[in-house]
């Protein structure tokens, strides 16, 4: 028997199989032959080198192909028969079976009849775009794009609709755009929903989840709208906690305002946070006395054009201002006598003003900027005035100025629907965050308390 070392040199090419021993039957009905060849011991080796090339050519995979998602064929020397190697739906891994078919066409349909019988991954069929939650998604977006486009929202109206449409990893779009939907049912959403928590360190809260669902159901009302589908699935229920916006109280405010004054009169040390803190003292009376959103398209946006001064006694004196592309869109505003007042010290500190000259920081071109310039400097004083956060211990922002608008204009009973129009939400949402935590109103008490019996 031949017992020579492994002509490659590498473990590798040594056979695996039981045929070692048709090599060795070969190769020592070869060897007494060549005793006088020059080198035999050479010769016995290239001989077993080929002999074994020539035994596993025969199991090696040939006329391989791909038939179907999860599913190929594919031919070896070994045998007549075409294999046929499925991916295992149940145990998550590939399986190997012989179709016993020499006939090509009769592999492939014996190895679907395989598939189906493993459960293997099946097919989905190919949906049509025009039917594709994708399709319509992006549809939504032009309509959306065509509103502000016409101002009648403002650009976030698109931009975080679509940023929550387009996330890479766990968007609504990389998830859903290629289902049918027609055949979106409120398993995909809720199994949509458990997706989002999958890539979080912790879960989203119900607010976030909420936001997702109100994109996913304006895409779908458009099918509905198409008459591509009848009805909207039910939609998952996410259980919300309303809490009061984080505000001030009148006392707060006025306490605030000191502070603000304090940190501003260091203008005289001509220093650029105290110049800051002059145009944030203008910018926080304005949003406490207007209900603006301190948003790059409404506050930060508006110019001296956008602002009438009415002097008017029976009206009262007041600001008119035009908001062009405000959250919701274009609408009109008026404000108290106190951002009248505090506008018109503005504009004599500013004698040069240019009718297109932005109203706060326009020395800052990038309104971005201008933004995070003052979110910064309002929580820095609000941290001066110890009045950081809330009793709820929630942290006061910019947006809590808006929030106080509201508040006191509840409390000296300002119509609910004209306070909807003029601040640019909506009655139920006034309702909602503001009705259901009214702010202190001695009037309010008073009311309450009007024919009472004195004593108990």
């Amino acid at each position: 028997m031949y017992t020579g070392s492994n002509p490659v040199g590498t473990s590798i090419f040594l056979p695996k199989y039981t045929e070692i021993n048709v090599l060795n039957q070969a190769l020592n009905e070869f060897l007494p032959a060549s005793q006088n060849l020059v080198r035999p011991e050479r010769i016995a080796q290239n001989s077993y080198t080929l002999l074994y090339k020539n035994l596993m050519s025969k199991f090696r995979t040939t006329h391989r192909q791909i038939i179907s998602t999860g599913i190929a064929i594919y031919k070896t020397g070994a045998s007549p028969f075409w294999y046929a190697r499925i991916w295992d739906g149940q145990t998550k891994r590939y399986s190997t079976r012989s179709t016993k078919c020499t006939v090509k066409a009769d592999a492939i349909e014996e190895a679907f009849a395989i598939r189906n019988k493993l459960g293997g991954m099946q097919q989905a069929p190919r949906v049509e775009e025009r039917y594709t939650f994708a399709y319509f998604a992006k549809r939504q977006m032009l309509n959306q794009q065509r509103q502000v486009q016409a101002g009648q929202r403002s650009p976030r109206f698109v931009k975080d609709d679509t940023d929550l449409l387009e996330r890479p990893r766990d968007g609504i779009v990389p998830i859903l755009g290629k289902k049918d939907i027609r055949k979106i049912t409120t398993k995909h959403l809720r199994d949509y929903l458990t997706s989002l928590d999958e890539n979080r360190e912790t879960v989203l809260s119900a607010s976030s989840i909420n936001k997702h669902l109100i994109v996913i159901r304006k895409v779908m009302n458009l099918a509905r709208e198409d008459e591509v589908i009848s009805q909207l699935p039910v939609f998952p229920k996410v259980s919300t906690k309303d809490t009061p916006r984080p505000s001030f109280s009148k006392q707060e405010m006025q306490r605030f305002y000191k502070v603000l004054r304090s940190l501003a009169e260091e203008d005289e040390t001509k220093t650029d946070a105290a110049s800051v803190y002059v145009e944030l003292y203008d910018l926080c009376v304005f949003l406490a006395n207007t209900g603006l959103r301190p948003t790059i398209s409404e506050v930060f946006s508006l110019r001296h054009r956008d602002i009438t001064i009415s002097d008017d006694p029976e009206e009262g004196t007041h600001l008119f201002i035009v908001v062009k592309q405000g959250k919701t869109g274009f609408r009109n505003t008026y404000s108290t006598h106190i951002a009248k007042e505090r506008y018109e010290k503005l504009l004599v500190r500013r004698e040069n003003a240019h009718e297109d000259d932005f109203v706060f920081f326009p020395d800052l071109a990038n309104r971005n900027y201008a933004a995070r310039v003052a979110g910064k400097y309002f929580k820095l004083a609000v941290q001066a005035a110890g009045l950081e956060k809330d009793p709820l211990g929630q942290n006061r922002v910019l947006y809590s100025l808006r929030h106080y608008y509201i508040q006191m204009a509840l409390a000296r009973e300002v119509p609910i629907y004209e306070l909807a129009a003029y601040t640019g939400t909506s009655v139920q949402m006034i309702e909602r965050f503001y009705g259901k935590f009214p702010t202190y109103s001695p009037k309010q008490a008073a009311s309450l308390n009007r024919g009472m019996q004195k004593g108990s």
